[in-house]
């Protein structure tokens, strides 16, 4: 959470989201944006829906932004109005972010002579930027951070502490790529032989668009021979591994420890929540939707939203379940004999 000492104001804030004010004090400084819960007078909080309500109306906050109707004005409680208040809030966090610190170029940097740094870009100690890498206008890159040959990053892009990006890799502008995310790393590609496995040297890029959020600790594999593709305004969390020659759609949302196998394509606006398991060589429709830990094996090629495995259940249920389950093919065998036994009948 963002803090900044003097504060910003509440018409200020309401200019910036797009927002109706209703204020006995429009000057008044707001220090923080806060949850509910742990939010003062001197905060800024959101409400989306009714459901938040009970938490609202406990709540210390001296600003809320919510949706028309839902929250009675107070002298003591500034109102800011929007129709979407979750995108409100997300353009509100812009306001009280830190910042690139726009240190300019460390000394204790190496940057190969053959490398294209721009105007106004910001590289942090330790770093290294190899031959024929290029960085555009306003891009941070924190410290530590390995830049390959021949790599290219657009616009006010921010990497932090410890981001790798491999030979060739493509970054599109204003990007976000947070520590310890691999970028370019070679994909899992092994011949078997007599010998053992004959590793496949993967000549492929990674190519990403632009306004794309990376998490931490996230891997992105390099193609085998053609490009591993992620588009525009794409978002992956934490702990997310997509190997080579995948192409993932423009505004496609990737939780956590999804896995993603080579040679898979996905299409745009699609979600996909917790630890799904995506297997190779398949194709993904647009707007496609799969809940968390689910298993895809197999093509999906229309949109909607799609779930596998068992939910969570008290332990005694479940074990009876899992019987239950293993014997399911005597059952279909049961049931099939009793059809062709009622047919028969019906003949005779």
């Amino acid at each position: 959470m963002g803090e900044q000492s003097s504060g910003i104001s509440l018409a200020e804030i309401a200019a910036t989201i797009d927002a109706e004010l209703i204020a006995t004090s429009p000057d008044k400084l707001v220090k923080r944006l806060a949850s509910l819960r742990s939010a003062s007078q001197d905060d800024l909080s959101f409400v989306v829906s009714e459901k938040n309500l009970p938490q609202a109306e406990r709540s210390e906050a001296g600003a809320l932004i919510c949706p028309p109707g839902l929250i009675k004005p107070a002298k003591s409680l500034s109102l800011l109005i929007h129709p979407n208040p979750y995108k409100a809030y997300a353009e509100a966090s812009k306001l009280f972010a830190r910042g690139a610190d726009n240190r300019g170029i460390s000394d204790r940097t190496i940057i190969s002579d053959r490398a294209e740094i721009a105007d106004g870009v910001s590289i942090g100690a330790f770093s290294v930027v190899e031959a024929g890498a290029r960085i555009a206008a306003g891009s941070d890159i924190a410290s530590n951070c390995y830049i390959g040959a021949d790599a290219e990053i657009g616009a006010n892009c921010r990497i932090f502490s410890n981001v790798t990006l491999y030979h060739e890799v493509i970054l599109g502008s204003d990007c976000r790529v947070n520590s310890g995310t691999v970028i370019g790393s070679d994909g899992f590609g092994f011949a078997p032989s007599d010998k053992g496995w004959e590793k496949i040297h993967q000549l492929g890029r990674v190519v990403i668009g632009d306004n794309v959020d990376i998490g931490a600790n996230v891997s992105i594999s390099r193609g085998a021979l053609d490009d591993t593709i992620i588009g525009h305004g794409v978002i992956i969390d934490d702990l997310v591994l997509v190997a080579h020659n995948v192409e993932v759609g423009d505004r496609t949302a990737i939780a956590g420890q999804v896995g993603i196998a080579g040679s898979t394509k996905i299409g745009a606006d699609c979600s996909f929540g917790g630890q799904v398991a995506i297997t190779g060589h398949i194709e993904i429709a647009d707007n496609v939707h799969v809940t968390g830990k689910s298993m895809v094996t197999r093509s999906i090629l229309e949109a909607g939203q799609y779930s596998s495995g068992m939910p969570v259940a008290p332990s005694k249920d479940w074990r009876r379940n899992t019987v239950r389950l293993r014997k399911i093919e005597e059952l279909v065998d049961r049931v099939s004999q009793l059809e062709n036994s009622t047919k028969n009948k019906a003949k005779e």
